[in-house]
């Protein structure tokens, strides 16, 4: 492995940037960064994780290049290393069957800025942009996808590409800066997602969901939550739209956009009546006003309904919330602290 000045020295967590260390007036300008490296490292989901480039490509870059010398020189001297066509990059990109974002965005790219991204590829003979992640951060081969990542973002962003994003532009003739947030972005977030996978297999998609249904169940109690107070239902039954107290949900292998609800154990059937009725109640209301629009994802109770991944119990909830033999078969001590002696359904 190819190794910097500080060869060992280096440490990935060096690299992060904080809230307090980003500018207030950035705009988009990380976002789009993070969406052009997910491009460029065909990374085409959110879930997607890094992997290791091919040896071929690593074996000819050293073939080239030696040092960060060679590398400048190369950078400013017109030369192609690799016939363009054989890049998988932006234009492959296109070719995609997919619906990811990514490749949504490629199609809709301006052909110059294609051939620019995919040329700078090629400038360095690099079949495909791919950090070494087991590399330093500032070997030569990685410092060879910094500067082809930030030389095609600042071109791209200067061409409105990722005007979606609302970056702030001034900030793209600040390279120092650029280069700690690139460093931030590769070399600290997608590091650790590509280690943790390594050390466990499967654990980083198995957390990153769990995150997403976590999200996704508190937004649905705010909502809940927020219906009930708009409309002034007994401030008793604002506990069922609590945090703890929601289901959560996982998509239908089976039917885009349809999303089964998971079983809380502890609910009683009357706390589950409620919520349905509830639900559809909200469903109908906000799609008769014509100043709302219903944006909310369409979920069903299947025939094979699972538990909740979030069993931890919601506390002072009235006490007909709960399901009566779960509730009874707890011990004394947890029913105090899960319940009060008040009534909400009836």
């Amino acid at each position: 492995r190819e190794e910097d000045d500080e060869g060992k020295k280096d440490r990935r967590q060096t690299y992060q940037l904080k809230t307090k260390d980003l500018p207030e007036d950035l705009g988009g300008l990380k976002r789009a960064l993070e969406f052009h490296l997910r491009l460029l490292w065909l990374l085409l989901t959110g879930k997607a994780i890094p992997t290791d480039p091919e040896d071929a490509i690593l074996c000819a870059f050293r073939a080239q290049f030696k040092t960060k010398k060679a590398l400048l020189a190369q950078s400013t001297s017109g030369r192609i290393l690799l016939s363009v066509k054989k890049v998988i990059g932006a234009a492959h990109l296109r070719k995609v069957s997919s619906r990811s974002k990514i490749v949504q965005h490629a199609r809709k790219m301006d052909e110059t800025l294609i051939l620019y991204i995919d040329t700078r590829i090629a400038m360095f003979g690099l079949s495909r942009w791919c950090p070494d992640l087991r590399q330093s951060a500032y070997s030569v081969y990685n410092q060879a996808c910094r500067l082809i990542a930030l030389e095609t973002f600042r071109h791209a962003a200067r061409s409105h590409a990722y005007a979606e994003f609302a970056p702030n532009l001034a900030y793209l003739d600040d390279m120092e800066f650029l280069i700690r947030l690139y460093d931030h972005i590769v070399h600290h977030y997608h590091f650790s997602r590509y280690t943790r996978e390594i050390n466990s297999p499967g654990v980083v998609q198995e957390s990153e969901e769990s995150n997403t249904a976590y999200r996704s169940r508190q937004r649905l109690g705010d909502a809940r939550l927020a219906y009930m107070q708009m409309n002034s239902y007994d401030p008793l039954l604002f506990a069922l739209a609590e945090h703890g107290a929601t289901s959560d949900d996982e998509e239908d292998p089976n039917e885009r956009n349809v999303y089964h609800i998971r079983r809380r154990p502890e609910r009683s059937t009357a706390a589950n009546t409620f919520i349905r009725d509830f639900d559809q109640v909200r469903e109908r209301n906000t799609r008769l006003d014509q100043s709302k629009r219903w944006r909310e994802r369409k979920r069903r109770v299947p025939s094979n309904q699972k538990d909740t991944s979030f069993p931890t119990l919601p506390q002072n909830m009235p006490i007909d919330y709960f399901d009566p033999d779960f509730y009874n078969s707890l011990e004394a001590s947890l029913r105090a602290r899960i319940a009060i002696p008040e009534v909400a359904l009836l």
